[in-house]
């Protein structure tokens, strides 16, 4: 039988999962700057990333995951859909919305699922749980400034 995971913990490896799922997208999808109000994803993912201290092997293996995620995006998605993602960016548009715009199969949806969850299984494997406890404090603290 597994172990429970604390209501928290599940929640911030949700939490860190969808950075880090949304920073391989964009890396993926638009490598140019967007130039939006807010940061994007990707750039939000940094500013947390360079406030843990990564060792170097650590850093090495994000690029590596950050690299097999990108090529993953890239083969499931459409030359059409990666432009479509990246035009409504470039317009301005949420993340959010540019992920929507790209209209996915439900295949398609179900397949980023699965890379979603590798991702998120790989980043979590490489931090330290000092380094957790760090992402969690850092998401919680930007969590409470977009409110």
């Amino acid at each position: 039988m597994k172990p429970m995971m604390k209501p928290a913990t599940v929640l911030t490896g949700s939490v860190m999962a969808v950075v880090g799922f949304a920073a391989g997208l964009a890396v993926a999808l638009h490598p140019m700057t967007v130039q939006a109000q807010s940061p994007t994803p990707m750039e939000q993912w940094s500013q947390v990333l360079e406030e843990l201290d990564l060792t170097p092997d650590q850093q090495t293996q994000l690029a590596q995951i950050r690299e097999n995620t990108r090529s993953e995006l890239e083969a499931l998605l459409t030359p059409d859909q990666r432009e479509q993602f990246r035009t409504t960016l470039q317009n301005g548009s949420s993340f959010r919305s540019a992920v929507r715009s790209m209209n996915l199969s439900e295949d398609q949806r179900t397949q980023l699922r699965s890379i979603f969850q590798s991702t998120q299984e790989q980043v979590t494997a490489i931090l330290t749980e000092e380094q957790r406890q760090q992402v969690r404090e850092l998401i919680r603290s930007r969590m409470q400034q977009q409110q």
